[in-house]
């Protein structure tokens, strides 16, 4: 399996809805707005974190269907 382009867009994009969905779904110490500045400006929607991930499994499978994945 080569590592095309799309691939590690699509890996990158993994990893960010990943990272998104857990810090919707999860509320503690690490989510202190006056620790991160940059939380400000990102909400946190849960709803929209699950439709996200949701559209990043399914380009997943429509690039493993089509063979670059």
């Amino acid at each position: 399996m080569a590592l095309t382009l799309e691939a590690i867009l699509y890996y990158i994009f993994v990893l960010d809805s990943s990272v998104y969905f857990v810090m919707s779904h999860t509320a503690g110490k690490f989510h202190k707005k006056s620790k991160h500045h940059l939380l400000d400006k990102v909400p946190l929607n849960k709803l929209f974190a699950l439709i996200y991930i949701g559209h990043v499994i399914w380009v997943g499978v429509s690039l493993h269907r089509l063979g670059i994945l």
